[in-house]
């Protein structure tokens, strides 16, 4: 579940995975089809729930070439919502499973801060939306608010993420510090544009 859920990975995604077709069938397991956003890695979550053995190559098996007009880096004003359907669902999925309680809240913690760091590049701080700097920190300190992400910030020390960027962004997040995250996602969007 770890690898699954992990920051920054997308092992959670569907694309990332091999399964066999009778192993599918039998677990009567189906994507949500009233999820947007994430379908697949709530799927996954569920799958390793049910698997009874699971194996895991948690090296790079592909080259992902970046696309920076990709449909994902447009903006789009449900963004928040349908990221934090995606969330809870993960959380009832996860309370449902029979894991150690204190290790699902952790990996669930860390979930939410990788989840807080694709709402701060996709949606807070992306080029296309239609805010002022001054909304977009608004719209920064609401979506920290959020009971999750919020209890994911307070809880999860900033040495439990190991990349060294991502956990400069979330210490940001920690203090509510906007404008530092504003100008490294601006730099970060410049860059992938070359």
């Amino acid at each position: 579940m770890k690898h699954t859920l992990s920051m920054g990975s997308d092992q959670g995604t569907v694309w990332a995975k091999l399964y066999k077709t009778d192993f599918i069938k039998d677990s009567g397991e189906y994507l949500d089809r009233d999820l947007v956003n994430g379908v697949d890695q709530e799927f996954n979550v569920r799958i390793v729930l049910h698997s009874p053995r699971i194996v895991s190559i948690p090296d790079d098996v592909y080259s992902y070439v970046y696309n920076p007009s990709s449909v994902v880096r447009t903006f789009k004003s449900q963004y928040y919502d349908v990221s934090m359907r995606t969330v809870s669902a993960i959380r009832d999925d996860l309370k449902s499973s029979t894991l150690p309680a204190d290790s699902v809240k952790r990996i669930f913690d860390i979930y939410c801060l990788d989840r807080l760091l694709m709402l701060l590049m996709n949606y807070v701080c992306n080029p296309h939306a239609p805010w002022p700097y001054s909304k977009r920190k608004q719209v920064f300190h609401a979506v920290c608010r959020n009971e999750c992400l919020s209890k994911a910030l307070k809880t999860i020390p900033l040495s439990a993420i190991e990349s060294k960027t991502r956990r400069i962004i979330i210490g940001f997040a920690k203090f509510n510090l906007f404008l530092p995250i504003y100008c490294a996602c601006s730099l970060r969007y410049r860059q992938l544009k070359k």
